[in-house]
C-alpha cells in the first residue's frame, strides 16, 4: 500500500511501475505479479519516486584504495547487492549483547523447553527457569524488524477494514461446527479486540495520512509481538486476549480461520457470493488469507519469538494448507513439521503444573497438543511416513469433557461442571456436544500410532497375532466409551455414528496392512469394507432427511468411504472374472447389494465433494476407476443375459480396455488407495 498519486489514483506496485504495466492495486499482492510468479517482489513503495542519498562510501580517494582484509567490515564498496542475506530469518540482525537480568523479559527463550538431558542442566536447577535460559542462551531479536516488514505489516492491517465480513463468515462457520481447539468465545473476543485495535489506528487518519497511521500501527504490533504475555491463575479470557490480540501471530490466526471457513461453508452461500469480497471472489479471498497468515508466521520466525498464539496459528495454518494444497503436498508436510517443533519448544508434550497459568489456557494447551498429535498421525498415515511425535516421549493429557462456556466461566461454575464428570472423565449428562470430540480424537490417534508401527515395520513375523492384539485393544477402548457415544439403532447421533466409523476404519487399516504385506485380501477386510460403506450411506440418508449433511460427514464419506469402496470394487471385478462367478472365500459377498451401494456411493461422493483444491483430483481419479469397474461388471451381466460378450468384458479378459488404455487389475494393484486422512480437527 502506498500514498495516492497527485491525480488521486493509487500507486502501482514496484514491478508493475518499473515495467510500465497496468497494476490492479490488489492487496497484499497484485494479480499481475501472481500470474508472473513475482509475489516476493510485489511491494507498494510509500513514495515510489524518491531515492536515497548517495552513499559516501562509494566515493573514495586513492589513498583509501587498499587491499581488503578478511576482517574488514566493508568487503565491497557497494553492500546493496547483499541485502537479501539480512532478510533471511536465520541470520541475526546484530551480535548479542547481554542485558542486565533485572531488565529482561520473562518470555519464552528462543530455544524454548529444555528437557533433563539438556546441556543447560549442568548449571543446576536454576538454569532451567526462563530468565536464566535467556541470560545463558540468547535474546529475542528485537532489532530484526526492518522497513520492509513494517510496510508489509501496514498492508496487512489495512485488510482489517473488512473485519465485519470476517466476523459474519466465522459466525456462519460456528453455526456448522464450533470447533474444539479454538472455541467461539476465544475467536469472538479476539475479533472484538482487533476491531478496537484497528479503529484506534485509523480513527484520526485522513486520506493523505492513513498510510502513515497504518505504518505506526504496524510498528506497535511488532513491539507487542516481542513483549511478554503475563499470566496469573485468576486471569479471565478477556484479560488474556487483550494481551494476545495486538500480536502478529493472533492476526495470522484470524486469517487462517477465515481461509479454512471458506472450505467448511458451502461455496454457494450468500456470505461467499456477495460483491466486494476481499480479493474480489472466494479464490482471491483464500489467496489473501493464506498470504497473510503465512506472512505473520514469517514475522515471528524473523523475530525469533515463540508463544501459545504462535502455535495456534501454525496449527490452523496447516489445516488451511491441507484444504488448499492437499495432504500430499510438500508444503503441508513442512508446515506440520513446524507445528511439531513448536509444541516441543513450548513444552506442551511435558505439561507440568504452573501456578501462574489460568485454567482455560492450560486446557487449550492440552487440546492443542492433542490436535498436533492427531494431525501428525493423520499425515503419517496418509503419506506412509514415520510419525514425528511418539507417545512414549509425551505426557498426553485427556482434555476435559466440558463445554466452552464452562471452560471460560468463573471458578464456581467451572468446578460444578467438573464435578459432573464420571471417574473416566466423561460428562454424566450424556451430551456428546460438550467436550467429547478432543478426547475421542486422542483415543483414535493412540490407536493409529499402534497401526503405523505395524504398517511401517519391515517385520512380518507373527503379523496376524500382532494385528489381533491391536484390534483387541481397539475393541476394549470402544466398549469403555459411555453409552451416548456408542452407536446403536436407538442412538443415531452424528458423533456416535462417526465414532463407529472411526473404529471400523481402524480395523480396515489393520486388515489392509495384512493384505499389503501378504498380497491377499482377507475376508475380514471385505466384511469391514461393506460395513463402512453401508454405515456411511445410512448416515447420509438420515442427515438428508432432517437437513443438510454435516461437513464432517462429507469428509468421512470421502476419506473413509473411498478406500473401502476401492477394496469392494477390486473384489467385485475379481469375482466377475472368475469362472461361473465362484469363489473359495467363505465370506458373504452380496453382489447385487454391493453393486447398488457402490453406485449410490459414486453418485453421492461427486455431489458432496465439489470441485476444489487439495485432494480433489486424487479422489476424482479413484471415483473414475470405481465407475469403470461398475460399467464393466454391469455390461458383463447384461451380455450374459443376452448371450453376447460385451466390449468391456472382452477388454477386461484381454487385459486392456477397448481403447487400449486400461488394465483393471494392474490399475488397482498400482493405484494408491490410502486416502486415509480424517481432518478431525478442522
Amino acid at each position: 500500500m502506498s500514498a495516492p498519486r497527485r491525480n488521486g489514483l493509487p500507486s502501482s506496485c514496484e514491478p508493475c511501475r518499473k515495467s510500465k504495466l497496468r497494476c490492479d492495486h490488489t492487496l497484499p499482492v497484485c494479480q499481475r505479479c501472481v500470474a508472473h510468479r513475482r509475489q516476493q517482489q510485489c511491494t507498494y513503495h510509500p513514495c515510489p519516486l524518491t531515492k536515497g542519498r548517495p552513499r559516501r562510501a562509494l566515493v573514495r580517494s586513492n589513498q583509501d584504495r587498499r587491499p581488503s582484509n578478511p576482517g574488514d567490515d566493508d568487503v565491497s564498496p557497494n553492500n546493496e547487492a547483499f541485502d537479501w542475506v539480512e532478510k533471511t530469518p536465520s541470520v541475526p540482525a546484530r551480535r548479542f549483547e547481554p542485558k542486565p537480568a533485572g531488565n529482561r523479559d520473562k518470555s519464552f527463550s528462543p530455544l524454548g523447553f529444555l528437557g533433563p538431558t539438556s546441556h543447560a542442566t549442568v548449571f543446576g536447577d536454576d538454569a532451567l527457569d526462563g530468565g536464566s535460559q535467556l541470560s545463558l542462551l540468547g535474546d529475542i531479536n528485537t532489532e530484526a524488524v526492518d522497513s520492509t516488514m513494517v510496510e508489509i505489516g501496514a498492508q496487512i492491517l489495512s485488510l482489517l477494514d473488512h473485519l465485519p465480513f470476517y466476523t459474519e463468515l466465522l459466525e456462519k462457520r460456528f453455526d456448522l461446527f464450533e470447533g474444539w481447539i479454538f472455541g467461539p468465545q476465544l475467536v469472538r473476543e479476539t475479533l472484538l479486540n482487533l476491531r478496537m485495535l484497528y479503529h484506534g489506528v485509523v480513527q484520526d487518519s485522513s486520506a493523505h495520512n492513513r498510510h502513515s497511521c497504518l505504518l505506526e500501527g504496524s510498528r506497535m504490533v511488532f513491539r507487542n509481538t516481542v513483549a511478554t504475555i503475563e499470566t496469573d491463575p485468576a486471569m479471565t479470557l478477556s484479560e488474556y486476549v487483550s494481551q494476545t490480540t495486538p500480536r502478529w501471530e493472533t492476526v495470522g490466526l484470524i486469517f487462517a480461520l477465515v481461509g479454512t471457513a471458506t472450505y467448511q461453508i458451502a461455496s454457494g452461500a450468500a456470505v461467499l457470493t456477495r460483491d466486494g469480497l476481499p480479493g474480489k471472489d472466494i479464490h482471491g479471498l483464500r489467496r489473501t488469507a493464506v498470504a497473510v497468515s503465512d506472512m505473520c508466521l514469517q514475522f515471528c520466525n524473523k523475530i525469533g519469538v515463540i508463544s501459545d498464539p504462535l502455535c495456534w496459528t501454525a496449527l490452523q495454518h496447516t489445516v488451511f494448507m491441507i484444504d488448499m494444497h492437499g495432504s500430499n503436498d510438500y508444503r503441508t508436510w513442512q508446515r506440520q513439521g513446524e507445528v511439531v517443533s513448536l509444541v516441543f519448544a513450548l513444552g506442551l508434550h511435558q505439561q507440568t503444573a504452573n501456578e501462574r497459568t489460568p485454567f482455560f489456557l492450560s486446557e487449550i494447551r492440552s487440546r492443542t497438543m492433542v490436535a498436533a498429535y492427531s494431525m501428525d498421525k493423520e499425515l503419517a498415515t496418509f503419506l506412509g511416513r514415520p510419525p514425528r511425535i511418539c507417545q512414549q516421549y509425551c505426557d498426553l493429557r485427556f482434555p476435559l469433557d466440558i463445554s466452552w462456556e464452562d471452560l471460560v466461566a468463573d471458578a464456581s461454575i467451572r468446578e460444578t461442571a467438573i464435578q459432573q464428570l464420571n471417574p473416566d472423565g466423561w460428562n454424566m449428562q450424556g451430551d456428546p456436544d460438550k467436550g467429547a470430540r478432543p478426547r475421542l480424537t486422542l483415543l483414535a490417534s493412540i490407536l493409529r500410532e499402534m497401526i503405523l508401527e505395524l504398517s511401517l515395520s519391515r517385520d512380518v513375523e507373527n503379523l496376524w497375532n500382532r494385528v489381533e492384539k491391536v484390534r483387541l485393544e481397539s475393541n476394549q477402548i470402544r466398549l469403555r466409551l459411555p453409552p451416548f457415544l456408542r452407536w446403536s439403532p436407538s442412538n443415531t447421533h452424528p458423533l456416535a455414528a462417526s465414532v463407529r466409523l472411526e473404529f471400523l476404519y481402524q480395523d480396515f487399516l489393520l486388515y489392509q496392512t495384512v493384505a499389503r504385506k501378504t498380497g491377499e485380501i482377507s475376508d475380514p477386510l471385505i466384511d469391514t469394507s461393506q460395513n463402512i460403506l453401508a454405515g456411511l450411506l445410512d448416515l447420509v440418508s438420515r442427515q438428508s432427511r432432517t437437513g443438510p449433511v454435516s461437513h464432517l460427514t462429507i469428509f468421512d464419506f470421502s476419506y473413509i468411504g473411498l478406500p473401502a469402496a476401492a477394496v469392494l470394487s477390486k473384489e467385485l471385478l475379481r469375482r466377475s472374472q472368475s469362472s461361473a462367478n465362484q469363489s473359495t472365500s467363505g465370506t458373504s459377498f452380496p453382489r447385487s447389494k454391493i453393486i447398488q451401494n457402490l453406485s449410490v456411493f459414486a453418485a453421492q461422493i461427486e455431489t458432496f465433494f465439489p470441485c476444489r483444491e487439495g485432494d480433489y483430483d486424487t479422489c476424482m481419479k479413484g471415483l473414475a476407476y470405481i465407475r469403470r469397474v461398475l460399467d464393466s461388471v454391469l455390461s458383463a451381466c447384461a451380455c450374459a443375459v443376452s448371450g453376447q460378450p460385451a466390449d468391456e468384458t472382452r477388454a477386461v479378459e484381454g487385459g486392456s480396455s477397448g481403447n487400449g488404455d486400461m488394465n483393471f487389475m494392474t490399475l488397482f494393484d498400482n493405484f494408491d488407495w490410502e486416502q486415509e486422512i480424517r481432518p478431525l480437527f478442522t
